[in-house]
């Protein structure tokens, strides 16, 4: 395993490793506890009659996207069904196959691959080295997980990425990291099934091993919305508050693409696609990609290989760019395109 390159700058504090290394561990390294099993519970189906068509159908229990796993003929048709054997296991597969395939992740919003990065060379073809990546952005601190074994590869990657991001938006890159209040971590800060996330708390981004590429632009705009959001004294993220430049931004963007978003959170029990900052996040995702080719930076899956639907896409169509760019373009200070 390669660890020539360590953790650097600030300590960022409340990584998993210094939890695990509190607590002790009780698994060999490298290890994790399997977890409890849970005993499902069976699932449950209800049976309609559309008001308008008469048609009898059927939707799993709690499904708020109400996607019909069986139509019939007649409301007879129907009550036969029911009182089949088997019938409990046929809507089972069905809603399997219809939340496999239809519930909006974020796994099914990335590309699942990296294309190499276009653009100028950064670093004159030399890796990048804590000391250089510290001048050149100012962040708080960076730290690397345990089993984070392409540290040469993740500041690579990161400082091409921050360049690309500085360019498109305008901004100097020491600027990113917001006056030395902004940390990033690779693999270090586990947070259940993200690919990456944003700690307000610590004002820390983190990438995960496996997933954290194409996430970048995305966690970033979490950060500066939230750093907007406190300079304004708004108490949390600026696009989630009632008024301000960002929240005018976030009314600015069409109509459809904040109705996708609540389509997409309707295939999940919570809501998530539809915050504020997340609608902002991911058209700012958007526009940075239509400036720059740096998959590490945004890798967002075209629109037409999504596989939920085109009415569940969360990010801007082709024909909602003009107005995305004039948003954030007021937002960041560029000229009119």
């Amino acid at each position: 395993m390669n660890t020539t390159i360590c953790d650097f700058g600030n300590k960022i504090g409340n990584a998993a490793k210094d939890r695990a290394a509190a607590r002790g561990t009780s698994t060999p390294a490298g290890e994790t506890a399997a977890p409890r099993a849970r005993q499902p519970k069976p699932p449950r189906f209800d049976y309609w009659i559309d008001r308008t068509t008469r048609v009898p159908f059927i939707t799993k229990h709690g499904d708020r996207a109400a996607r019909r796993l069986r139509e019939f003929a007649s409301r007879e048709d129907m009550r036969a069904f029911r009182d089949q054997p088997d019938a409990i296991a046929i809507l089972t597969a069905a809603w399997e196959a219809a939340r496999d395939s239809g519930n909006v992740t974020e796994d099914k919003c990335r590309g699942g691959v990296n294309r190499p990065r276009v653009g100028v060379d950064h670093r004159a073809g030399v890796d990048t080295t804590p000391e250089a990546f510290m001048a050149a952005f100012r962040p708080y601190g960076v730290e690397f997980g345990n089993w984070q074994n392409d540290r040469a590869a993740c500041l690579n990657q990161a400082n091409d990425a921050l360049l690309d991001l500085a360019g498109a938006i305008g901004i100097d890159a020491a600027a990113l990291a917001f006056g030395g209040r902004l940390g990033l971590a690779f693999g270090a800060r586990g947070h259940g099934k993200a690919a990456a996330h944003y700690e307000p708390a610590r004002r820390v981004i983190n990438l995960t091993k496996t997933n954290g590429a194409g996430c970048l632009a995305h966690e970033w705009f979490h950060a500066w919305d939230h750093v907007q959001g406190e300079a304004a004294g708004l108490g949390g993220f600026a696009s989630a508050c009632l008024s301000g430049d960002v929240r005018q931004a976030l009314r600015s963007l069409p109509a459809a693409l904040k109705q996708r978003n609540i389509e997409a959170d309707k295939t999940r029990s919570g809501r998530y696609f539809s915050l504020p900052e997340e609608i902002m996040a991911r058209a700012f995702e958007a526009w940075v990609r239509s400036r720059v080719e740096n998959d590490y930076l945004a890798n967002i899956v075209p629109a037409a290989a999504f596989g939920p639907g085109p009415s569940r896409y969360p990010y801007p169509l082709a024909d909602e760019m003009p107005a995305v760019d004039a948003a954030f373009r007021r937002l960041f200070g560029l000229p009119p395109a």
